[in-house]
């Protein structure tokens, strides 16, 4: 039964890849379920082939799901106007606003549209009469100066021609956005504020309290430290410095301030510690409420519930030993991700390394456990050593595909550094809730984190200025990537066969 479940997360997950990189018509699903039924009723009594029907029939669904959150362009949708010349239309933000330093960039749900001065006729456009407003639906990612500011949930009425998302040699802006729905962007254009207040009122209560955390860590700490656990706490980064964010780039610890499932792993990892004396239940409620809260501070963004979501699964299956087969664990949550957003499987490199991370910390980091028995156990260094490689084994290629830098120095830095995290998490969301309550108290606290920080910027910044840290790599093949996995699939497989003690 364990190993139908399996096959049957993987068919979906396969599905949905198919129809996200090949143009599948109507045609194939056909036939698809034609045989797929076939091989179920027909050879009934034959269950090998009967698990096989079934998979081709969740291929097909996963196909379809995927199909469904396509949009099919026409006259109602916004992005049927791409490229075409200057419209207006009305809408509401509908995202947290990405502040940067010099623009603000907002998604913008579209409702209503009419024409201004178009390259096409309205008989083309299908638009009878362009003085009135007529509904639309799509969303737009519009790109504003950083002043006046605007908020989640105020409604705009904006002027501008729109534009396709751009497609580079080496990055597909198009591809990037696709997985948000948003096919449309428009820059310098003409923003008027209708009316505030009508967004979610549980979302809008999460990022305003999202901004007053943000407040009690600026006055608590001073920069670059303060830009740093805001970004590593709350996942705002804007306030980073440039050479900082290079400095994580070349060491590869980039994933340090972008909130991933390695975050709540160490929290999680913490905690289960500290309760690990007491009973199972109280334990996991005591977990469950932690990345709740942690959840709730960071705004409650679906790539952060997606991370505690891997980062449960990850400690759950390596540190606590509950779960009887971490496949099957690690195949539903993929599925129940991937079900949410089908896009996400091709176009969210984040998703991608963090269940590669999750594989390598579930499958390889027993192996290395046994063979590299020699590294020193004290203050969980060979542990921290052992998490840190197995998680880069797994995603190695895909980094370098996709950001076209190899760090030499990355798991010397890792080790350096992320022993620290634990406590530097902790001190930081002391700061911010004791900040909520007694200002002094989270400035005391900041004195102490502040030293935490310190030494964790000297490190990647000193690793980062050495000559060899890192190097560019440009056009890599994609098919080294599959054949990379695939001998990694098998050495695992090997090693398996041999009896290699797990320790799940």
């Amino acid at each position: 039964m364990g190993r139908a479940f399996l096959f049957l997360c993987l068919s979906f997950i396969l599905g949905v890849g198919l129809s996200s990189f090949f143009n599948l018509n109507i045609f194939s699903f056909y036939i698809l379920a034609i045989v797929s039924v076939m091989l179920w009723s027909i050879w009934w009594k034959n269950p090998k082939l009967r698990m096989v029907g079934l998979c081709g029939l969740v291929i097909l669904f996963g196909m379809w799901r995927y199909q469904t959150v396509i949009p099919k362009i026409d006259a109602r949708w916004i992005q049927f106007y791409n490229d075409k010349g200057e419209i207006s239309f009305q809408g509401k933000i509908v995202g947290e606003p990405d502040v940067r330093q010099d623009q603000i960039k907002l998604k913008v749900k579209s409702q209503k549209f009419k024409v201004n001065k178009l390259n096409a006729s309205e008989k083309e456009l299908d638009i009878s009469n362009s003085e009135r407003w007529l509904d639309v639906r799509g969303n737009v990612l519009v790109t504003v100066p950083r002043y006046p500011e605007y908020s989640y949930g105020d409604e705009l009425e904006v002027k501008c021609g729109l534009k396709t998302p751009a497609e580079f040699e080496d990055f597909s802006y198009k591809n990037y956005l696709a997985r948000f729905d948003i096919y449309s962007v428009c820059y310098r254009g003409k923003i008027k504020l209708l009316s505030r207040g009508h967004g979610n009122k549980i979302y809008a209560a999460l990022l305003t309290l999202k901004h007053k955390f943000k407040d009690i860590i600026d006055i608590s700490l001073p920069e670059p430290q303060s830009s740093f656990l805001a970004a590593l706490i709350l996942g705002i980064r804007r306030g980073l410095p440039k050479y900082l964010i290079d400095a994580f780039s070349i060491t590869g610890t980039s994933h340090i301030i972008a909130i991933s499932g390695l975050h709540v792993t160490i929290i999680v990892g913490l905690i289960v510690k500290l309760t690990e004396n007491f009973p199972r239940k109280i334990s996991f409620l005591i977990v469950s409420f932690i990345i709740v809260a942690f959840v709730i501070i960071t705004g409650a963004k679906p790539s952060i519930i997606r991370a505690s979501a891997i980062g449960l699964l990850a400690i759950f299956a390596t540190n606590v030993g509950r779960l009887s087969n971490p496949r099957n664990a690690l195949a539903l949550v993929a599925s129940g991700i991937i079900l949410a957003n089908p896009k996400i499987l091709r176009f969210d490199i984040g998703f991608q390394l963090s269940f590669l991370a999750v594989l390598g910390i579930v499958y390889v980091l027993p192996i290395f456990k046994k063979a590299l028995k020699f590294i020193p156990e004290m203050w969980g260094v060979r542990e921290l050593f052992l998490v840190t490689l197995s998680a880069q084994v797994a995603t190695l290629p895909l980094i370098m595909y996709n950001f076209e830098r190899f760090s030499l120095i990355a798991p010397v830095v890792n080790v350096l550094i992320l022993p620290l995290l634990s406590i530097v998490m902790i001190l930081g969301l002391g700061i911010i809730f004791s900040g909520a309550l007694v200002l002094f108290l989270a400035k005391i606290l900041g004195w102490v984190l502040w030293l935490f920080l310190g030494y964790i910027i000297i490190v990647v910044t000193w690793f980062s200025r050495l000559s060899f840290a890192s190097f560019e790599i440009q056009d890599i093949w994609s098919g080294w990537i599959w054949i990379y996995y695939v001998g990694l699939f098998v050495f695992v497989w090997w090693m398996r066969k041999k009896n290699i003690e797990y320790r799940i």
